[in-house]
């Protein structure tokens, strides 16, 4: 289904008359130069006709990417450079077959894209198009990679050889102040589309710092930086494209204090994953857990998103969250719809959510209570941790709040009123209860570091110090 520039390709062009109608097969001609076929061959009535031929491929023969994800796309657009392909569903085929037919001194010339067949044990006969691959594709096992200290991570590699033998150099392109061990490995692969995975070691610098890690393979003299993705649903033709072999890599100028977080997953998001990354014990509850589990094992008790909207069980476990902060627990409960709550008390006290959201991700945003714990420990929160947010600021804050709330941030979409009950906190028994609108489950995947960093401070508000209680 696949071949490199400069590779040599069979195809197999066959037609059929379905009909008495007396056609006459005059010509088969395949993509890019290829040794044009000449018949006189009358089609008759449900015949099957077929002819092989060969096709080399230009050594500079484009990949077969999508024409909107050739180059790297802007903040909600895509760059595309030929403006007369705006409006194609997908980019024409690599190869096609052109047949010309004859029939009462008239000509019909018609083409028809080149396909890859075979036959599945239970589906029977299969098709999927025909695609033009880098010599070898590199998938990086995760898409950011988050350092809270200075310790090295590992960094997994895929290689994959789409030539029937691959052999090269492979390395990893890091920022200023970056290093990676070992710094390359001689690779060879044998077969078509086989596989191998080589490890590094990254270092990072000694202070904050963001960057692209990037994974080449070098080629005799040519430098290739791209992934594989692949999307194969049953009801509609295999799609591939080939991103670039990056990952974002993050060193966070970053304090912890509490190490055991409990989560409690919704309808899915990667937060879990990245408080991993930090380096947190991260347990996820189920509602067993919940009920019957020691939830003071816990530093804090984190909610998924929309948990409260799909998980109708919340309305008896919720008591049980709420004995957990009175007993001196940190819950952070992430956003949740309006409609569809299965209990209206999330909280200790009485809140509303509202439809109310920040759509604008470099919306200006303010503190409203500067001396807040939350913004000063175990980090301190400036302006600056709010740049590089991604998407949006937040969704669904609540707009009406019992007096015991303390708002803690306000932001606005350009032309609206400042939106304050994105982040609301208050103390209950002894510990302290959370509630927030901000998009974490966005922005820690993406690797945002002030949004680490505020994070970070929300489930560590129970975590005692030396400056006194929260104003």
């Amino acid at each position: 289904y696949s071949a490199a520039p400069g590779e040599e390709v069979n195809v197999t062009a066959g037609i059929q008359n379905r009909s008495s109608f007396p056609f006459v097969l005059k010509n088969i001609k395949i993509t890019y130069g290829s040794k044009d076929l000449s018949f006189d061959k009358k089609l008759d009535d449900n015949e099957y006709f077929a002819a092989k031929s060969s096709v080399l491929l230009p050594a500079d023969a484009p990949i077969s990417q999508p024409y909107w994800l050739k180059e790297k796309h802007g903040k909600g657009n895509y760059v595309v450079d030929d403006q007369r392909l705006i409006g194609k569903a997908e980019n024409d085929p690599p190869i096609t077959a052109e047949f010309t037919l004859s029939a009462y001194n008239t000509t019909l010339t018609f083409s028809t894209p080149v396909y890859y067949q075979w036959t599945d044990p239970v589906k029977g006969e299969e098709y999927r198009p025909f695609i033009i691959t880098p010599p070898v594709t590199i998938n990086i096992d995760d898409n950011v990679y988050v350092f809270p200290d200075g310790k090295a991570k590992k960094v997994n590699l895929m290689l994959t050889g789409n030539t029937a033998h691959s052999k090269g150099t492979l390395k990893l392109d890091l920022p200023e102040g970056w290093r990676a061990e070992p710094a390359d490995y001689n690779f060879s692969i044998d077969g078509l589309h086989n596989e191998k995975q080589f490890s590094f070691n990254v270092y990072p610098p000694a202070g904050k710092s963001e960057g692209e890690l990037k994974a080449e393979a070098l080629i005799g003299n040519k430098i290739i930086s791209k992934g594989l993705i692949t999307i194969n649903h049953p009801y509609f033709p295999i799609q591939t494209y080939f991103p670039p072999a990056e990952a974002k890599i993050v060193r966070l100028d970053i304090k912890k204090v509490v190490n055991n977080i409990g989560y409690i997953m919704g309808p899915g998001d990667k937060v879990p994953d990245a408080l991993e990354e930090l380096g947190y014990n991260v347990t996820m509850l189920d509602g067993n857990d919940i009920e019957n589990g020691d939830l003071s094992r816990f530093d804090a008790v984190i909610t998924g998103i929309r948990l409260y909207n799909t998980n109708k069980r919340m309305k008896y476990l919720q008591p049980k969250l709420l004995d957990y902060v009175k007993n001196g627990g940190t819950l952070v409960v992430q956003y949740n719809k309006d409609f569809g709550l299965v209990t209206e008390d999330i909280g200790p006290y009485p809140f509303h959510i509202s439809r109310d959201r920040v759509t604008d991700e470099d919306s200006k945003v303010t503190f409203t209570n500067p001396e807040s714990r939350l913004l000063n420990y175990p980090n301190k929160i400036t302006e600056e941790d709010f740049n590089g947010w991604i998407q949006e600021r937040g969704v669904y804050f609540p707009d009406k709040w019992d007096p015991k709330y303390k708002t803690v941030l306000a932001c606005h979409d350009p032309g609206e009123a400042d939106l304050d009950g994105g982040l609301l906190y208050t103390s209950y028994g002894k510990g302290t209860f959370i509630y927030t609108g901000y998009d974490w489950f966005r922005e820690l995947p993406a690797g945002v570091p002030g949004a680490f960093r505020l994070f970070v401070n929300l489930i560590s508000a129970g975590h005692s110090q030396n400056t006194g209680a929260d104003k």
